[in-house]
């Protein structure tokens, strides 16, 4: 097995096999001119060759504080699969991802998501541990598609505030200081991590809210649309500063729910982190179901 970074100049050999030929020049011709303008950078994609044959490709794109492997490793489809060739190319990978010649800033902090849901999620588990890469959590996907939304009520004791009612540096300090990455990331700038998280979706800062219990800050939800057709939203982060609280959590439901039947919207994702059991239960207690899980890991 041979590592080949991919670089602009053969940047259609992370794609040939891969694709139909005419879709693969498209895609390549596309990641030419990202490497033209910096939206792709070396050291990011990887194709991994047996033989002269290709056999699998890596994926990393980059955000404004960190790169993430999100992608599941593709596999080439004339490639025979092969357990032993599928550790020994993600070693491969993995070998040259831990180059501190080559990644030396803190934007080349390296966070890798695993889905279990694949032939290469035991492999990278075990990588993770042997490269020093520590988890940071696991989470889960819950998933409504129904016509009448669950009736959820707001306690009294509740009330919600819009994140564009605060001065913007309250709310840049509030998201980072309150999420897991704040002590892993050296020197994040603020407002780049809040920035993050606006990119991750479509209109987000106008949903995004604040909840108070009894006049006291209780957390804050950061739902997203996942389309520019504003058919589907996701609560793909939140944090609640009590723990979980029973009125905030239910809050929490309540108020993406609103914004989503306001919106018309009858496709609604929660991402849960697996150490909020009450946030699960009240979910599944509302019809939703389990619909995927992964569990984030990031360098030390």
């Amino acid at each position: 097995m041979e590592l080949q970074v991919i670089r602009h100049a053969f940047a259609p050999d992370f794609y040939r096999g891969f694709c139909p030929e005419d879709h693969a020049a498209a895609l390549s011709y596309q990641l030419q001119r990202m490497f033209e303008s910096g939206a792709a950078k070396e050291g990011d994609y990887f194709l991994v060759r047996d033989g002269k044959d290709p056999y699998l490709h890596v994926e990393i794109y980059r955000n404004n504080t960190r790169r993430i492997w999100e992608k599941s490793p593709v596999m080439c489809p004339k490639a025979a699969a092969d357990k032993v060739k599928n550790a020994e190319s993600l070693s491969l990978i993995y070998e040259f991802l831990k180059n501190d010649e080559y990644y030396f800033s803190p934007g080349d902090k390296l966070e890798i998501i695993v889905k279990p849901d694949n032939e290469f999620s035991n492999i990278m588990k075990k990588l993770n541990l042997e490269y020093g890469y520590q988890n940071i959590g696991s989470y889960t996907v819950f998933k409504l598609k129904i016509g009448k939304f669950p009736e959820i009520g707001l306690s009294e004791n509740i009330s919600l505030k819009s994140f564009t009612e605060i001065e913007p540096e309250e709310r840049f300090k509030m998201v980072l200081e309150n999420d897991v990455l704040n002590d892993l990331l050296i020197d994040t700038d603020q407002a780049l991590f809040y920035q993050d998280f606006l990119d991750e979706g479509y209109f987000s800062e106008e949903l995004w809210r604040i909840i108070y219990s009894g006049g006291e800050l209780a957390g804050f939800i950061m739902p997203v649309f996942t389309s520019g057709l504003k058919n589907k939203i996701s609560l793909a982060n939140y944090h609640f500063f009590s723990g979980m609280d029973q009125d905030v959590s239910r809050s929490a439901v309540c108020e993406v729910c609103r914004i989503a039947e306001t919106n018309g919207i009858r496709d609604l994702e929660f991402i849960v982190k697996d150490n909020d059991k009450e946030l699960a239960d009240l979910l599944a207690s509302l019809n939703f179901s389990k619909a995927g899980s992964f569990t984030r890991y990031i360098q030390k």
